[in-house]
């Protein structure tokens, strides 16, 4: 799993690439919570090159969303793959709960 942060104009954007399951989750968790969290700003976060996302990814990307209620995180370019893929986005505002 790779993850590439970096700033644009006070929005901080994240790259994931790879396969988010299990055992990357449990190896990047912290470096990704703490380079979009820690940075207390609007965050975009894009997912163009993530091939599979297991439940622990997405629980790893609400519980990120959860702790920046202060500010914007957008999950984008979800991408299909196959016939049964699906294509999704997903966008938490503040004040909102999952």
């Amino acid at each position: 799993m790779d993850l590439e942060v970096s700033d644009m104009s006070g929005v901080t954007k994240a790259v994931l690439g790879g396969r988010l399951d299990t055992n990357a989750v449990n190896q990047m968790e912290a470096r990704f919570s703490a380079s979009v969290v820690a940075a207390g700003q609007n965050a975009v976060i894009d997912l163009a090159n993530v091939s599979f996302i297991a439940s622990l990814g997405i629980r790893m990307m609400l519980s990120t969303a959860r702790a920046r209620r202060a500010a914007r995180l957008v999950w984008g370019n979800a991408r299909r793959h196959g016939n049964h893929g699906n294509h999704c986005a997903f966008r938490h505002h503040p004040g909102s709960y999952y």
